[in-house]
């Protein structure tokens, strides 16, 4: 890298001293020295650079990965304004290539951030294959690591040596929640299994007064979010815990999800369909904004129709508003 500077101009003293005259072009020139160094050789800003790097890592580009970090090696661990690194989009990816890739190059697997680690992420993320490397290279598993990576047999060892964590255990960060919390973030079935054979509370609330159940509508895998929640169902769980941040329940936040499957589920284990959420909706306004195949679940369950929304809406005056003619319909149809 050549970054040109205008000679400086001085004068010099009889005992050697030397007084840089300060004008304009000294400083316009500094300027642009600062500038450039913080660009460095590859000729683009960090976050820029770090934008690049991100993509690469999502796109499983490792070459690209590499030259990047042969231009700047620090930004394998520079942090975004929310404290993410690199290595936490490889994790995010699932893919074990991915995170040896970033790790050989420097990143460092002991970043956390507010309390949470790179194993967090990876445990609840479900990512198993990644977990355990994390492990074998030194990072030390919880009780929630165990049960969300299903590791039966660490998890069986922990709950006998300490009883004391089968109840809301700090988890990282402000988190609270229990190992069944735990099991239904990673999306172990196993784990879950075991649990409730252990006759693990199945209502207890994690920091967000959240059950495990609750917990199962947000799943990002929509084959295991019902796969889980039927489980707890029938073990019992609440079908009308809360869910969600607006005062709804887990059947709001499975019609919001447009999830038919698991808002099907909760109905056949006694989910209320005239809760009310914050705004006074119950999941039949939400499933008016969201699909006539939905609408047509609830109204099989008989819910009361004449329920207004905080805005005085009734389901089929939202569906007027919304111009949705075939869910108008089907809705009076009901009414009739």
């Amino acid at each position: 890298m050549i970054v040109a500077i205008r000679p400086v101009v001085g004068y010099h003293y009889s005992d050697g001293s030397f007084n840089i005259i300060e004008g304009t072009w000294r400083r316009e020139a500094r300027v642009r020295l600062t500038k450039a160094l913080r660009q460095g050789a590859h000729g683009m800003g960090r976050r820029a650079l770090r934008k690049q790097l991100i993509q690469a890592i999502e796109t499983g580009d490792l070459t690209r990965v590499a030259e990047i970090a042969a231009a700047d090696p620090t930004i394998v661990n520079a942090a975004n304004s929310h404290g993410h690194v690199p290595l936490g989009a490889a994790i995010g990816t699932g893919r074990l290539k991915r995170v040896k890739a970033l790790l050989a190059l420097g990143a460092d697997p002991r970043y956390a951030y507010h309390g949470r680690s790179l194993l967090d992420a990876a445990a609840y993320g479900g990512h198993v294959e990644i977990f355990r490397y994390l492990v074998s290279l030194g990072a030390q598993p919880t009780v929630h690591h165990a049960a969300a990576s299903g590791d039966i047999a660490l998890l069986e060892e922990m709950l006998t040596a300490n009883p004391a964590l089968r109840g809301p255990t700090p988890a990282g960060g402000r988190w609270r929640i229990t190992p069944l919390h735990a099991a239904v973030l990673g999306g172990s079935r196993a784990a879950i299994a075991y649990l409730l054979a252990q006759d693990m509370p199945i209502d207890a609330v994690n920091h967000n007064g959240h059950t495990a159940l609750a917990l199962c509508a947000e799943h990002p895998t929509a084959n295991t979010r019902v796969s889980m929640a039927q489980v707890l169902l029938e073990h019992g769980a609440n079908a009308n815990t809360s869910g969600g941040h607006h005062g709804g329940t887990v059947l709001h936040r499975a019609v919001i999800h447009g999830d038919a499957a698991l808002a099907q589920a909760l109905l056949e284990h006694g989910a209320a369909p005239n809760c009310q959420d914050w705004s006074g909706k119950t999941p039949l306004h939400h499933a008016v904004a969201k699909n006539r195949q939905l609408v047509a679940l609830l109204l099989s369950y008989a819910p009361n129709c004449a329920v207004q929304s905080r805005d005085g809406e009734t389901p089929v005056q939202y569906a007027r508003r919304l111009q949705k003619r075939a869910v108008v319909r089907l809705l009076e149809g009901a009414r009739a």
